[in-house]
C-alpha cells in the first residue's frame, strides 16, 4: 500500500513540474489543488481532536443555554398564567374591596351617628339640668326678695300702726313661752 501511495505522489510531482511551465490549461491548477488538499487534509487530521472537542463543548454550552431558556420559558409561562388569573379576578377583588369599604364606611357612619346622638342628648340633658338649677336659684332668689318685701311691708305696717304693733308683740311673746 505504501508503494502505491508513493507512486501516486511521484506521479503528481512529475505532472506538477510539467505544468509549472504555465501553458494556460485547466491542468495548470491541478498541482496547486493537490497541494491544497494535502495541506488542509493534514491540518484537519492534525487538529481534528481539538476542533471536535471545541464543537462538543460548544454544543454542550448551547444545550445548557437551551435548557435554561426552556426552563425560563416554562417559569415565564406559569407566571403569565398566574398573572392572567389575577387579572381576570381583579374585577371581583375590586368589587369585594368596594363592598368591604362601603360596609366599613356605613359602620363608621353609624358609630359617628350614635356618638353624636349620645353627645347631643348629653348636651341637652346638661342644658336642661343647668336651666333647672338656674330656675331654682332664680326662684329661690325671687322668693327671698318677695319674702323680704313682705316682711319689710309688714314691718312698716306694724311700725306705723301702734295697735298692730302691740298685738304683734303679744303674739310673739305668747308663742315664745
Amino acid at each position: 500500500m505504501k508503494t502505491y501511495q508513493i507512486s501516486i505522489l511521484f506521479l503528481l510531482l512529475s505532472t506538477t513540474s510539467s505544468y509549472a511551465a504555465g501553458s494556460g490549461h485547466v491542468g495548470d491548477l491541478f498541482a496547486p489543488a493537490v497541494n491544497f488538499v494535502i495541506l488542509f487534509g493534514f491540518i484537519i487530521f492534525k487538529y481534528k481532536g481539538a476542533i471536535s472537542k471545541s464543537f462538543t463543548d460548544e454544543s454542550i454550552r448551547v444545550e445548557g443555554l437551551l435548557s435554561d431558556a426552556a426552563e425560563a420559558d416554562k417559569q415565564a409561562t406559569l407566571k403569565l398564567e398566574s398573572l392572567e388569573k389575577e387579572l381576570s379576578n381583579i374585577e371581583s377583588v375590586k368589587n369585594g374591596l368596594k363592598t368591604k369599604a362601603n360596609e366599613q364606611l356605613n359602620a363608621q357612619v353609624e358609630i359617628i351617628n350614635k356618638e353624636s346622638t349620645g353627645k347631643l342628648n348629653k348636651l341637652i340633658d346638661d342644658q336642661e339640668l343647668k336651666f333647672e338649677q338656674e330656675k331654682a336659684i332664680l326662684a329661690k332668689d325671687v322668693n327671698s326678695r318677695v319674702l323680704d318685701l313682705v316682711i319689710n311691708n309688714a314691718k312698716n305696717l306694724v311700725m306705723n300702726d301702734s295697735t298692730k304693733k302691740n298685738k304683734t308683740e303679744e303674739k310673739l311673746i305668747s308663742s315664745i313661752q
